[in-house]
């Protein structure tokens, strides 16, 4: 007879299957979760804070290139204030408004004016307010006379029929009408506006009349002491080989930009051609230079004694304000007993977003430079 016999399992051998098949328990699904989310954590705030970090960077980094783009363009100007091709001193202008002669045009008050932040530049547009490109209290502002230094904007002179009120040139220049001019020898030197028939392109020569709407008060270009465009104007004619160049004043600022904030504004000439006058315009050049101080080194200045009065020239141990040129704040004129030969401009600059600044959120970066110019035209050594 055949029998049949079944093993039963043990107690111990059935726990240890039901153990394979449960899986985890809720406290180790809770550990392992919380040591997720410590490392997910760990990540996110490593990349935040690589992300505020590259951030910083770019914004420090646009700070820097601001800051050598600003000084770049304003000490190449600043160190040109009263050149031009001849070196000549004695230059006089023939260009005038209806309020009298205009800042861009007025080469006797001097090639170099600086305006403290009290002082809301006289004898120029430039008012302190609020509005989009208009200056900012308490930022310096500085005017610089001088001619361009490129050589494509400069002709020697083939002829100068005084006559026709003409100038011709040995090669075709690109000079136009209602262009601010320069026209010198080794005697001096005089400030006109181009007038032409409407023309674009290179031209072989050019005009000076006085008729209106020419911003040229008088056709005759000679130089003497005290001249006025209404009175006593010098006859001139300018010999083969004289030179003709465009005049570049300008006056730069701290203003208000559209975005609120402030910028390196620089004020310059601009053709209008209904009518073809003359004017200004206002162009931003840096963004986010928000402060402007300027101080200024100064000598006595032996052209402005007595005739016949041997006197050498006494540098300023200390340097001083534009307000203290003078007695007379604004007075810069060539007669000025003092000049100013180098000037010290401190720039202040803001990061366009506020990436934080030493341990502190939600501030922008700032950064302030310094730079010290000499003038070109005014030597220490003479």
């Amino acid at each position: 007879m055949f029998t049949h016999t079944s093993k039963i399992p043990s107690r111990s051998r059935v726990i240890n299957c039901r153990k394979l098949v449960n899986g985890l328990t809720l406290v180790e699904l809770l550990v392992a979760m919380l040591l997720g989310i410590f490392i997910i954590g760990g990540l996110i705030s490593v990349f935040l804070s690589n992300q505020q970090n590259v951030k910083t960077n770019e914004n420090l980094a646009m700070v820097q290139e601001n800051t050598r783009f600003a000084f770049d363009q304003l000490s190449r100007e600043v160190r040109d204030a009263g050149s031009n091709p001849c070196g000549v001193r004695a230059v006089n202008s023939v260009v005038r408004t209806a309020t009298g002669t205009p800042w861009w045009g007025d080469w006797e008050a001097g090639t170099l004016r600086g305006y403290d932040g009290a002082i809301n530049s006289p004898g120029t547009t430039l008012t302190f307010s609020t509005s989009v490109t208009d200056r900012v209290t308490n930022t310096d502002a500085i005017v610089v006379m001088r001619t361009t230094n490129n050589n494509n904007d400069m002709r020697t002179i083939a002829s100068h029929d005084i006559g026709s009120n003409r100038f011709t040139f040995n090669t075709p220049a690109n000079i136009n009408k209602q262009d601010l001019l320069f026209v010198c020898d080794s005697v001096s030197g005089t400030i006109f506006e181009a007038v032409a028939p409407n023309s674009t392109g290179p031209n072989t020569n050019i005009t000076h009349d006085s008729v209106p709407p020419s911003s040229n008060c008088s056709d005759l270009l000679g130089w003497a002491p005290g001249v006025n465009c209404a009175t006593n104007a010098v006859t001139k004619t300018f010999a083969v080989g004289s030179i003709i160049t465009k005049f570049d004043p300008a006056i730069w600022y701290i203003g208000n930009n559209r975005d609120g904030g402030r910028s390196l504004y620089r004020e310059t000439m601009h053709k209008s051609s209904s009518p073809d006058v003359i004017t200004t315009e206002r162009r931003e050049i840096v963004a986010d230079v928000q402060d402007m101080q300027i101080q200024y080194l100064t000598r006595s200045n032996p052209s402005a004694t007595a005739t016949g009065t041997a006197t050498i020239p006494v540098i300023a141990t200390t340097w001083v304000d534009a307000s203290t040129i003078s007695a007379q704040p604004g007075d810069w004129s060539a007669v000025n007993s003092n000049e100013a030969i180098a000037v010290r401009i401190t720039l202040t600059f803001q990061s366009k977003e506020a990436v934080g600044t030493d341990g502190t959120a939600n501030t922008r970066l700032q950064r302030q430079t310094i730079s010290v110019i000499s003038l070109r035209a005014r030597e220490i050594a003479r």
